[in-house]
């Protein structure tokens, strides 16, 4: 049974699968913007993430989810002249692209929770099972709703800190929607 019912007047039912509303909402606008050559990396990263999401590997698809979103913003500080080092985790990148004001200063207390929301629920997640697992080599089990969440909160973060930095929806990346469904038809990883 799906998890996301919707009912709508009169007694009629649908349901949207997350995987479809994921998809729908926040993958594809993340895809439309990632194709651009300049996000090799951070696009194929997120591929990654969606082909281990697939092969129920949660706890590698929240590594790969967050490394692309780590990845986006490393390419806009580069672009930008914020000085990185290369090293710098997610906290730290977001960090200086509030101080830099990737999101303008006017609006950043609206951005508060968007903050509070990367350092302390999507990048800290990477850590839960991006790290060495000792010698007992024991995997971490996340819930498909979190990882759902991961790359859902990845995908629209990325979104919006392009939008910021001035790609535009669309752009040069795809021409069109059949565009779009051709390049998710061709890479299986995406497939849900």
């Amino acid at each position: 049974m799906p998890r996301m019912p919707y009912r709508l007047g009169n007694g009629v039912e649908f349901h949207l699968t997350s995987s479809e509303v994921l998809k729908q909402l926040a993958v594809e606008p993340a895809l439309g913007l990632l194709a651009d050559d300049r996000f090799t990396v951070a696009n194929e990263d997120f591929a990654t993430a969606f082909k281990h999401q697939r092969l129920v590997k949660g706890d590698e698809a929240v590594v790969f989810a967050v490394k692309a979103l780590e990845s986006t913003l490393k390419f806009i500080g580069a672009q930008r002249g914020w000085g990185l080092t290369g090293d710098e985790p997610g906290s730290k990148l977001l960090q200086r692209a509030l101080e830099k004001e990737l999101v303008p200063s006017q609006p950043q207390p609206a951005f508060t929770s968007l903050r509070t929301l990367l350092e302390n629920g999507t990048l800290p997640l990477r850590n839960l099972s991006g790290h060495g697992k000792g010698a007992t080599a024991q995997s971490v089990r996340m819930p498909p709703e979190l990882v759902d969440y991961t790359l859902s909160n990845a995908a629209n973060s990325m979104v919006l800190l392009l939008r910021l930095n001035g790609a535009k929806p669309g752009g040069s990346c795809f021409n069109s929607q059949d565009a779009l469904d051709e390049r998710l038809a061709r890479n299986s990883a995406l497939t849900f």
